[in-house]
């Protein structure tokens, strides 16, 4: 899923502020900055660690939805 989110919306959900501010780093953090950081990292790691297929296998066993 990692690749997918990369191809369509680019590295800036790795890589952004999380208040979306063009400027937000170590030196200069937004108020959100620290916590984001934690958050980015799970995000990433739950879209590195899930697949299409796995998002299938899901749909198909009846235990998620696309549609309500």
């Amino acid at each position: 899923m990692s690749d997918i989110v990369n191809a369509i919306d680019g590295d800036s959900l790795y890589n952004g502020c999380g208040m979306g501010l063009n400027e937000c780093s170590k030196t200069q953090p937004c108020p959100m900055h620290d916590k984001f950081i934690k958050v980015r990292k799970e995000i990433k790691e739950m879209l590195t660690t899930t697949s299409v297929y796995d998002l299938a296998l899901g749909l198909k066993s009846g235990k998620t939805v696309l549609m309500r």
